[in-house]
């Protein structure tokens, strides 16, 4: 038995019970992969978790061969289970998940960038942009002085224009990306409570180098 925990079109966050998952004979245990995208039918329960009566895949996120596009979905899957569980119905966070992974199947290995700075304009968590040239992540405001030294001039620079443009095809050099990377996950730690650190980080990275 498992209990999948989904993100889902209609409503948000929500967990679901499904039985007999992981017996021999199931071939639906191969629908279940992180970011999969599914379509459930389920019967409600007053005192237990809505029990799944049939699953079906939309559209898959199997990546053949493409060992960073993997990397990639593992570690926003990661931080979307953290972020997404008090989450209600956001359709155009839900659409912008579709894009992401459209994004890596396309090779794109910038796309987990994009997509996380993305998320924070979704979350109405955008930094304030002031014409300053340093980003402060603790006030989400720009100043006239370097708070983190993560958030350079170069660094800030590359938060305003993600911020502004938005767009999956931002041309970024191999050197910047690690500081970036690091940088919104510090700016995740100031402004979403409990944040962690994905554990798939150094996965990642590992598979950058």
């Amino acid at each position: 038995d498992a209990i999948l925990h989904c993100y889902t079109k209609e409503t948000g966050y929500e967990s679901f019970f499904l039985k007999g998952l992981y017996q021999n004979k199931n071939k639906k245990k191969a629908l279940i992969n992180v970011l999969s995208e599914i379509s459930i039918s389920y019967l409600e329960s007053k005192n237990h978790l809505p029990s799944i009566k049939k699953i079906d895949l939309v559209q898959g996120n199997f990546i053949e061969n493409n060992v960073v596009g993997f990397s990639m979905i593992l570690f926003i899957g990661e931080i979307l289970h953290q972020l997404l569980r008090n989450e209600n119905r956001n359709e155009k966070l839900y659409e912008e998940i579709l894009i992401f992974l459209k994004e890596v199947e396309a090779k794109n290995n910038n796309a987990h960038l994009i997509f996380l700075s993305k998320l924070i304009k979704i979350q109405g968590l955008s930094p304030l942009d002031n014409g300053q040239e340093f980003l402060n992540p603790e006030t989400g405001n720009f100043s006239s002085k370097i708070s983190h030294p993560y958030f350079t001039q170069e660094n800030s620079a590359q938060w305003r224009l993600l911020l502004q443009e938005g767009n999956y095809h931002l041309p970024l050099k191999k050197s910047e990306k690690k500081n970036l990377l690091s940088s919104l996950l510090i700016y995740y730690h100031y402004h979403q409570p409990d944040f962690r650190t994905p554990k798939s980080l150094e996965v990642l990275e590992s598979v950058f180098e």
